[in-house]
Order: C-alpha cells, then sequence, then structure tokens
C-alpha cells in the first residue's frame, strides 16, 4: 500500500469518526417514539407533597394538600385525614416515570374547550422529599378519550404558557376527585 493511499484512508477514517462523534452530540437527546412531543415532565423521585388547586366553585376547597410521611401519605388540607391509598398510589405511579406529550398541535384559542382556562383548569405541584418549589407544575385540563384506541390523554399546560399539550396519560380524574373520596373509606374502591 502507498503511503498516499493509506494517507487517504486514514484522513477517511478520521472525517467518518469525527463525523459520528457529530451525530452523537447533535442528537444526544431523548430519543422519542413517532407521535411523541419532545414536553415532557418529571418523573418525581419521592413525591412527598401534592397540591390541587381546583377551580372555584360552590363548596369547593381553596387548596387540596396531600403530603407523604413515614411511606403513608395524608390529607393535610382542607381536612386532616388518611388518604385513599389507592389514589396516593395512583399519583405515586403517574409520577414515577416521565409524562410525555403527543405531537398534535392545540393552539390557544382552544384552551377554553379543553378545560385550560385560566378559571377552568386545576392548578396541580408537585414537590419531591425536602423539595421548596415544585418538580412538576401544571394546569390541568380535560381528560378524554383518544379516538380509534380508547386510550385515556389529559390536557395541560405550564402556568404562565399558552403552549397546549395532550399528555399520553390519563390523570385529569385523579386531580378532579371531592376531597370526601381522597380519604381512606370514603371511596368506592
Amino acid at each position: 500500500m502507498k503511503i498516499v493511499d493509506r494517507n487517504v484512508w486514514v484522513a477517511l477514517g478520521i472525517v467518518v469518526v469525527l463525523g459520528l462523534a457529530y451525530l452523537a452530540v447533535v442528537s444526544s437527546g431523548e430519543q422519542r417514539l413517532p407521535g411523541e412531543s419532545s414536553f415532557q415532565v418529571g418523573p418525581v423521585n419521592d413525591p412527598e407533597r401534592i397540591e390541587i388547586s381546583p377551580p372555584p366553585g360552590d363548596d369547593v376547597p381553596e387548596l387540596i394538600v396531600l403530603q407523604r410521611e413515614d411511606d403513608r401519605w395524608w390529607v393535610r388540607r382542607p381536612v386532616e385525614a388518611e388518604a385513599n391509598r389507592q389514589v396516593a398510589e395512583s399519583f405515586e405511579q403517574l409520577f414515577a416515570a416521565p409524562l410525555r406529550a403527543d405531537d398534535l398541535q392545540y393552539g390557544p384559542q382552544q384552551a377554553e374547550s379543553l378545560g385550560l382556562s385560566e378559571e377552568g383548569a386545576v392548578h396541580l405541584a408537585v414537590f419531591g422529599v425536602g423539595d421548596d418549589s415544585p418538580s412538576v407544575e401544571l394546569l390541568v385540563g380535560e381528560q378524554l378519550e383518544a379516538a380509534g384506541t380508547g386510550a385515556q390523554r389529559t390536557f395541560v399546560k405550564e402556568p404562565g404558557s399558552s403552549q397546549l399539550y395532550r399528555m399520553q396519560a390519563g390523570f385529569g380524574h385523579l386531580v378532579r376527585f371531592p376531597v370526601e373520596e381522597l380519604i381512606e373509606g370514603q371511596r368506592d374502591e
């Protein structure tokens, strides 16, 4: 092999390695499935407190607080009682992995019809152990069944944002339980 041929092969090898390194750096973001957007929330490792602020209404508390203490969940506001285990476990499972949005586009003009107007959305904040600020903070709108699949989807947006997302999980019902149903022994299992 001539020196020129060998130098060409070495140069080509370097170009290929640099090209692969460039692609690795550029595409180092998370892999997405088809139909999945880049918006995600969580996971929340060790959720400790969940704050739910329902939209104003008759006989609706301003704030509902669920708090985990000694591996048990409690309703701390507006009443003091042990939390329904099934509901608490549903929240823990929901935030154990990242929640992702699909790639469908929704405009701000659809906010009201999707339950995401400032007056109609439920404000949800999830705090990890020892956190002063929420690990997840969302305005939660309607939970609907995806056409043709039966899968449940929940519409959300971030506070202060006009961008709407359809999350690949059905959790709108969790944030809308009446306080009585959040208390152990009060909800039909």
